[in-house]
């Protein structure tokens, strides 16, 4: 539809936007509390630093599952903000980086005199993931790179060794040859030899029907979408990925084998590389599935597969074990939201606005004031420009459906929000706010104002809906942060509201932290306890105005 640009200080209809008549309600969120997944991620990421130190320790071994792998799942990690033993990393890195140049020692099978050292893969996979590489890192980097090229067959393909236990190394031509492709294109827009070599990779990917090893098509992905091939072709692989996933949310290897966490991890990679977000229903379940099943230590559990078929396993699980972690880790990191800052304050917004803190004097309308409050900031952050919206308004519409005339009462935010619904919201200077409850009606220049609103395409989302029993969960309290540090102030009821305006995480107050308010009941900015919050909420909502609900077509 198309209705006015409702803007404070500006004469009369200026433009046309889009939106939605009234507040809509956000879908509840069946994700599992970003807090579990961080968890998840932190105890997976211990792991990998403790282990791979002890593998070092004993063997002075540079591995694909405990050197490559590592450096690459903790430098993915340390990228999107989680932390990380950041001397380790550097250490391990230049352990890596110094270690040669990833040929393996043992003889090449009969008949494959070019079969791929898997080890320069991994390594470079793990150098290629370093964002600002120093001297040493990058000269390794060319290194493992080099083995790689001079591997590769005429037909751009890459030759896997026979009877070699997967998945790490395999018996897959295909599965290898997606992970070489990939580890070539760190590098390839700085080195001709590098980009051609990839390029014949990407040639032999693309004319040749893949093997449909899970691997295979996951690291496809990767490759497909680092290239920005077509995202129907990343889709593609993407639909069959998510067709494999098990019922307990997991996936295999391989048709015989159950759920496991390198199988997992790498399938999330793959998925979050296609687009998918930690609200997926297959993410969301793949998530599920690596919290509930990792051990105390922050590993997984799981098995060796043999070298050729009905063969045994190894007989040591440290390797693949190791291995599993590092994908794990890859595939929550790569999909979970980011972990939130320390620190958000919406305070210095708010006074740039001319929006900070009003006094509600003796009146009873603290819900009110903070209702109003989260309206004018979504749409003064559309348009960058202060805009105050009538309290007094609000507070009229809402006695309009309770039907109270007599007397100033404390508001619930539900019929707040009804009665915006049903008669909009007008800016301040058509019906400014009064000292006491004299039941005012708005003027036919306010009731105008108000039903433009309507229009503006308002989204109301709640958090925590109102219950007559406060407390929240750690997953209320948990996305009522990540909302502030997405830039939206959050409505908090409680015998006195507030609008939630940042949050400082600190040990020394209760709970781990405060949030920062603003406050009417004394006209100034406050603070509550992540306890206080914890135990006294009663509901919580949020308010935004999509600009992309406002972009004319």
């Amino acid at each position: 539809m198309r209705c006015r640009v409702w803007i404070v200080g500006f004469v009369g209809s200026i433009a046309n936007v889009l939106g939605n008549v009234g507040a809509k309600l956000a879908a509840e969120d069946t994700t599992p509390a970003a807090a579990s997944v961080q968890k998840t991620i932190e105890r997976g990421l211990t792991f990998l630093a403790s282990d791979a130190v002890a593998w070092r320790k004993e063997h002075d071994c540079v591995s694909c599952h405990h050197a490559g792998l590592v450096i690459w799942a903790m430098q993915e990690a340390q990228h999107r903000n989680f932390a990380v033993d950041a001397p380790l990393l550097k250490e391990l890195t230049r352990w890596v980086a110094e270690s040669g140049d990833g040929k393996t020692g043992v003889p090449r099978p009969p008949g494959l005199p070019k079969a791929l050292n898997a080890k320069a893969v991994w390594l470079g996979l793990g150098l290629g993931a370093v964002r600002q590489p120093d001297e040493v890192t990058t000269t390794g980097l060319k290194r493992m790179l080099e083995t790689i090229r001079n591997d590769q067959l005429e037909n751009g393909s890459w030759a896997s060794w026979p009877e070699t236990r997967p998945p790490i190394f395999g018996n897959s031509d295909d599965s290898m040859t997606a992970l070489a492709t990939l580890a070539l294109q760190a590098c390839a827009d700085q080195d001709t030899l590098v980009k051609a070599a990839r390029d014949n990779g990407v040639k032999w990917l693309t004319e040749t029907k893949s093997d449909d090893d899970p691997q295979s098509i996951a690291m496809r992905l990767v490759l497909w979408k680092r290239l920005d091939k077509p995202q129907t072709e990343i889709d593609l692989l993407a639909r069959k990925i998510r067709e494999r996933q098990r019922n307990d949310g997991g996936w295999s290897q391989s048709q015989d084998m159950g759920s496991d966490a390198w199988a997992t991890g790498q399938a999330l990679y793959a998925l979050a590389h296609a687009g998918l977000t930690s609200e997926n229903a297959a993410v969301v379940r793949g998530h599920q599935f690596l919290i509930q099943t990792q051990r105390e230590n922050g590993s997984w559990t799981m098995t060796s597969r043999p070298t050729k078929p009905g063969g045994e396993g190894s007989g040591s699980l440290i390797p693949i074990t190791g291995a599993g972690a590092a994908w794990a880790v890859l595939g929550l990191v790569r999909s979970a939201d980011q972990p939130l800052p320390p620190k958000v304050d919406l305070r210095s917004q708010l006074d740039r606005w001319k929006l900070s803190p009003r006094n509600q004097g003796q009146r009873n309308t603290c819900s009110v004031f903070v209702t109003v409050g989260a309206f004018e900031f979504a749409l003064s952050k559309h348009h960058d420009q202060g805009m105050p919206l009538s309290v007094e308004y609000a507070n009229w519409a809402c006695n309009r459906i309770i039907r109270n005339r007599t007397a100033d009462r404390g508001q619930f935010f539900h019929d707040l929000l009804k009665g915006y619904e049903r008669h909009g919201l007008c800016r301040e200077d058509l019906m400014p706010y009064e000292a006491t409850f004299r039941n005012t009606s708005p003027s036919e220049a306010a009731r105008t104002d108000a039903k433009a609103a309507q229009g503006l395409g308002f989204q109301v989302h709640w958090i925590r809906p109102w219950s007559k029993d406060s407390g929240l969960t750690e997953q209320q309290f948990d996305e009522t942060r990540r909302t502030l540090a997405s830039g939206w102030p959050v409505c908090a009821g409680s015998d006195h509201s507030r609008l939630l305006v940042g949050y400082e995480d600190d040990a020394l107050h209760p709970g781990g932290g405060k949030f920062m308010t603003r406050d009417s009941g004394f006209g100034g900015y406050g603070e509550v306890s992540y306890e206080w919050a914890r135990q006294h909420v009663y509901d919580l909502f949020w308010v935004e105005l999509p600009e992309t609900r406002l972009m004319p077509k």
